[in-house]
């Protein structure tokens, strides 16, 4: 049987504990992200995805499972299945702005319908305007 992680009476089984390995990002994904400065951190709530600089041209991105005061905190990278802690003192942090990203899921959902529907097709190359 796999190991489970227990974090506050909540199982994580299939998870590891460790710390993913960091991406370089294009900075046009940061236009999706607020920073938050440490002071605000008890703010962020359980579940609001962020992403902080591993160094100075990575990131690593997760979901806060748990905050600890002051700057530590347990987060989980769902398609990695990882669970990690990291104290993010000095360290820029940013969440994903929650309200653009369910504007943007409407958006999807809203077309998904409409070409169910017939109204959109999808084509295997762009049409070529004149």
């Amino acid at each position: 049987m796999s190991k489970v992680i227990t974090i506050d009476g909540v199982d994580y089984p299939g998870y590891t504990e460790e710390e993913p390995i960091g991406i370089e990002i294009d900075i046009k994904k940061l236009e999706k992200y607020t920073k938050i400065f440490e002071e605000n951190y008890c703010h962020i709530q359980k579940g609001t995805p962020i992403m902080y600089y591993k160094n100075k041209t990575q990131v690593n991105f997760g979901k806060v499972v748990k905050f600890i005061d002051p700057d530590i905190f347990i987060l989980k990278n769902e398609s990695l299945f990882v669970i990690w802690s990291v104290s993010l003192s000095g360290t820029d942090v940013y969440i994903q702005d929650l309200k653009e990203i369910q504007k943007e899921n409407t958006l999807k959902e809203n077309l998904l319908e409409l070409y169910k529907a017939g109204y959109i097709k999808i084509l295997d190359e762009p049409i070529q305007e004149e």
